[in-house]
C-alpha cells in the first residue's frame, strides 16, 4: 500500500534522497472525539494510521491514511465490522477476501470471483433487470464476432443471431494504440467475414476473446472489428449506435493495464500481497484486537486510471449494465455494487453528498436517472423506493420542475467531467455523449441542444474555466445534435 502511495508522487520529488516519512496512530474515522461520539464509532472499534512526509518540500504529497477496522473472527467467513450509520449501504459488517493468492488474473480462482458477481448481479439486484423491463426486444449490433465455432469471424445483421433477441454479447473498452492497429475496412470485410485470426491481433483483443469463452457467451464485439473504419457513412451510422450497443450487451470489459501500458492485454501478473486485506493486531495494556487494515482512499482510483480518462470510455462505463475492469485487481461495477476481489460485497463506503465517481460507489446512468436516490439513507434502500418510477419512459403527465431540475444538474456534472477527458479527434466531443444524451432526453422531455438542454440553456452557459487551465477551441465551434426534439 506504501509502494502504491509513493509510485503517486511527482517525479521531482521521486529523486529526492532522502525522504522521510512519518507515521501516526490515531482513534476512529475522524480528527476529534466529538465527530468520533456523533458518527458512533468508538476507539476500539476504528484506527488510522496516517503518513505523511517530513522533508521540507515545496509541494508535498498529500498525506497517506490506512484504517483499521475490527475483524470478526469467530465468523465462518471473514468480516469486517461496520457502524451501519456510517456505511452508505447500511451493513453491520462487510465480507472480506483474506486468501487472495492468484499471482496473475488469468487465475481460475479470478474468475469464480467474476461469476459470482455476474449470477449476484443477474439473479438479485433490481435496479440491474429495469433496463430489461421494455416493450421491445434489444437492438442488437450490425456486425458481431463469432466465437464458438472452430473460427472466429464477423457475422452481420442479417445472420441467425438477429432473429435471437436475448443473444448475448461482450464489449470491450480500450484505449486505441498506434495507427497500424489492425481494424476491419473495405478491403478486409470479406475476409474477416471468413475468419479473425486473432493470434494476430493485439493482446487485448485476443484475451477478451479467452474471457468471454470462460464465461460461456458466444459473441463480442470490438469497435475496430466491428465497424468499417474507412467507410464515413457506416462509421457515422454505427457511432449514433453506439450508447445502444454497450446499454444492450451482456457485459463490458475494461482494459485497466492495457491503457497503461500499451502492448499488454487485459490479464496481467501481480504479487498478491499487494493487494490483500492485511491482518493487524494490536496490544496495548489490557487491550488486544484483530483488524483488517485497507487504504482509507485508494492512491490509484478506478477513475484515475488511464482508461478512464478516455471520453468514448466515459459513456461506454455509464450505459454498460454491468463492467469487469482488468487492471492489477479486478473490479467490478453495475447499477447496485461496485466492488474488487478484496471486498467482493463492496468496500467499505461512508455517505457523500455527492458521490458520482468515487471509488465504491456504483457509477452507472441507471443511479443517475433514479428518482428517488438522494443520498441520505442506505443506498440499496434508496434503489428500492426507486422502484415506482419508471426510469425509461416518462409518464403521461408534465415531470415536476423539481425532478427536471435535478436531472439537469446531474447532465451538467457529467458534461463538467466529460470535459476533463481526452478524445484523438475533437469531432468526436458531441458523438461521445449522443449516447448518454439519448437516455436523458427520455426523461427530461427536452430539446437537446449540442450538448445543452433547451429548457435550462441558460444555467448550462454559467461555465466558467478553473484558473491555470488553458483552454483548447477546437477548430469548428458549430454544433451538430442529430436528436430531434420530442
Amino acid at each position: 500500500m506504501l509502494h502504491d502511495w509513493s509510485s503517486t508522487w511527482p517525479e521531482s520529488l521521486k529523486g529526492r534522497s532522502p525522504i522521510s516519512v512519518r507515521a501516526s496512530l490515531h482513534y476512529g474515522d475522524c480528527d476529534f472525539e466529538d465527530d468520533i461520539r456523533l458518527v458512533g464509532i468508538g476507539p476500539t472499534d476504528v484506527f488510522r494510521i496516517r503518513f505523511s512526509t517530513t522533508t521540507e518540500i515545496d509541494e508535498p504529497p498529500a498525506p497517506f491514511e490506512i484504517i483499521l477496522r475490527e475483524s470478526l473472527q469467530e465468523q465462518a467467513v471473514p468480516k469486517m465490522r461496520l457502524k451501519t450509520n456510517a456505511d452508505m449501504y447500511g451493513r453491520a459488517d462487510v465480507r472480506v477476501n483474506a486468501t487472495l493468492s492468484a499471482t496473475t488474473t488469468r487465475h481460475d480462482s479470478c474468475f469464480t470471483i467474476i461469476q459470482a458477481w455476474l449470477h449476484g448481479c443477474e439473479s438479485m439486484h433490481e435496479l440491474c433487470h429495469r433496463h430489461k423491463d421494455r416493450k421491445h426486444p434489444l437492438q442488437l449490433p450490425a456486425r458481431l464476432i463469432s466465437i464458438t465455432e472452430e473460427h472466429t469471424r464477423l457475422i452481420t445483421a442479417d445472420s441467425s443471431f438477429s432473429s435471437q433477441p436475448d443473444t448475448r454479447y461482450i464489449t470491450l473498452s480500450h484505449r486505441w494504440g498506434s495507427q497500424d492497429m489492425p481494424r476491419l475496412l473495405k478491403q478486409n470485410l470479406e475476409r474477416f467475414r471468413k475468419v479473425i485470426d486473432f493470434t494476430k491481433m493485439p493482446q487485448t483483443f485476443a484475451d477478451t476473446v479467452d474471457v468471454a469463452r470462460r464465461l460461456d457467451v458466444q459473441f463480442i464485439w470490438i469497435d475496430a472489428l466491428c465497424i468499417v473504419q474507412d467507410d464515413p457513412e457506416d462509421c457515422a451510422k454505427e457511432i449514433g449506435a453506439m450508447g445502444d450497443i454497450y446499454r444492450n450487451a451482456y457485459c463490458n470489459l475494461g482494459a485497466h493495464v492495457a491503457a497503461d501500458y500499451l502492448g499488454t492485454g487485459l490479464y496481467t501478473s501481480r504479487d498478491p500481497r499487494s493487494i490483500q486485506v492485511q491482518q493487524i493486531f494490536l496490544e496495548r495494556s489490557d487491550f488486544r484486537g484483530a483488524f483488517y487494515a485497507y487504504p482509507h482512499v485508494e492512491p490509484t482510483t478506478m477513475a484515475s486510471s488511464a482508461l478512464m480518462q478516455r471520453g468514448w470510455v466515459f459513456q461506454e462505463r455509464l450505459l454498460s449494465p454491468r463492467s469487469v475492469y482488468f487492471g492489477k485487481k479486478l473490479q467490478w461495477e453495475c447499477s447496485e455494487l461496485q466492488a474488487c476481489e478484496m471486498f467482493p460485497d463492496g468496500p467499505p463506503m461512508s455517505p457523500h453528498v455527492c458521490p458520482w465517481g468515487i471509488d465504491g460507489h456504483p457509477f452507472r446512468l441507471a443511479n443517475l436517472l433514479v428518482d428517488g436516490l438522494k443520498h441520505h439513507g442506505s443506498l440499496r434502500e434508496s434503489h428500492l423506493e426507486a422502484a415506482a418510477y419508471d426510469l425509461v419512459t416518462p409518464t403521461q403527465t408534465q415531470l415536476s420542475m423539481r425532478r427536471q431540475q435535478e436531472l439537469n444538474r446531474k447532465w451538467l456534472f457529467l458534461v463538467q467531467w466529460f470535459s476533463t477527458c481526452q478524445l484523438s479527434y475533437e469531432q468526436d466531443t458531441l458523438p461521445a455523449l449522443e449516447g448518454l444524451a439519448r437516455c436523458f432526453q427520455q426523461s427530461l422531455c427536452d430539446r437537446y441542444v449540442a450538448g445543452l438542454w433547451e429548457k435550462h440553456l441558460v444555467q448550462g452557459l454559467f461555465w466558467i474555466r478553473p484558473p491555470g487551465v488553458i483552454p483548447k477551441f477546437p477548430a469548428n465551434f458549430r454544433g451538430k445534435s442529430h436528436l430531434s426534439p420530442r
